[in-house]
């Protein structure tokens, strides 16, 4: 029973020992490195503007993304990072246009809307 588990040990032993050098030594860094290099190359590219007022009219502050600042402009860049940016600029607008405008007055909708006026107030259409 002492020789299992010795034999046992041994063999965690070693294991942890490979473990242990492969994560020292890891992959080639070179070879990752040119790889991403490569993929970057060959993804397709294309143009973001992003303009130089914003949606309030004021001077565009632009846009981060993965700790990288897009200012406005003209940029060149591969698809995938174009449309995240493309993103935030949508989402950049809606939230200043939002900071600008009033919030609603719930209770004048509720009552509108118990009035039937939905459209606030302003008549509906009725076609002759």
């Amino acid at each position: 029973m002492a020789e299992t588990k010795a034999a046992d040990v041994a063999i965690a032993s070693k294991v942890m020992e490979l473990i242990t050098k492969a994560a020292v030594s890891g992959p080639d860094r070179d070879e990752i490195r040119r790889i991403q290099e490569e993929k970057y190359r060959n993804e397709p590219h294309v143009y973001v503007l992003i303009p130089e007022e914003d949606a309030i009219g004021g001077k565009h502050s632009g846009v981060t993304l993965n700790l990288q600042h897009y200012g406005p402009g003209k940029h060149y860049l591969p698809e995938t990072i174009a449309g995240e940016l493309m993103d935030r600029l949508a989402i950049k607008q809606v939230a200043d246009i939002r900071l600008m405008q009033p919030k609603a007055d719930a209770k004048a909708i509720q009552m509108q809307a118990r009035r039937g006026l939905a459209n606030g107030g302003a008549g509906e259409v009725i076609s002759a």
